[in-house]
């Protein structure tokens, strides 16, 4: 039951990622920190989508769906979402890495969207590549 609740915070960073399970204001689009691949400024890596779809449905799936259309009480939709439209690239990136608490005063479910999805395996590599298929559905 433990593993199935931090799958779901996972999927809900994710999907908090996109206000999905975690749910998340739409303002605050941020700047993008230095020294992160994705938000370097350059075009040297914006991650691979293709790749980052793979890792959304080995880690994200179970709370955003295979479609990213969300699961109800568990992750909020991913497709067309405002609250990923809205973020760069690596404020999207922290958002993952630091996921939402369930009493977060944003979070929208009520599910904890936990750190990495709660996949402490990915690497930033692994999450730049989730972010720029996040941001392909948007």
């Amino acid at each position: 039951m433990k593993t199935t609740r931090i799958l779901i915070v996972v999927l809900a960073l994710v999907a908090l990622i996109a206000s999905a399970c975690g749910g998340g204001s739409d303002d605050d689009a941020g700047d993008e920190p230095a020294g992160t691949t994705a938000a370097s400024g350059g075009d040297e890596d914006e991650g691979s989508a293709e790749v980052g779809r793979e890792l959304y449905l080995e880690t994200c799936q179970s709370c955003h769906g295979p479609d990213a259309e969300g699961l109800e009480k568990l992750g909020l939709p991913l497709v067309d979402s405002e609250f990923v439209a809205s973020k760069s690239s690596a404020d999207l990136l922290a958002f993952i890495k630091t996921g939402r608490a369930s009493s977060d005063p944003d979070n929208q479910t009520g599910v904890d969207m936990p750190v990495k999805g709660g996949n402490p395996a990915l690497s930033d590599e692994d999450l730049i590549d989730i972010v720029a298929y996040l941001k392909s559905i948007n």
